[in-house]
């Protein structure tokens, strides 16, 4: 598994794969979930949830 190392690259996989958020956090070079919901919302204005929920209505991957 490679480090993605981007918001950008976090955003593509929530929208693209079924990876758990805090698998994405990690792969992306977050340190955790947390990080990345944090980082995610100042970049994009909702949180990975909120966005895969988005992609996918009816699911609850947080």
């Amino acid at each position: 598994m490679s480090v993605c190392g981007t918001g950008a690259s976090a955003h593509r996989l929530l929208k693209e794969s079924t990876e758990s958020i805090a698998s994405i956090a990690l792969r992306c070079g977050f340190v955790s979930a947390s990080h990345l919901g944090s980082a995610y919302r100042n970049a994009f204005g909702r949180s990975p949830g909120e966005e895969r929920r988005n992609v996918r209505p009816g699911t609850d991957s947080d």
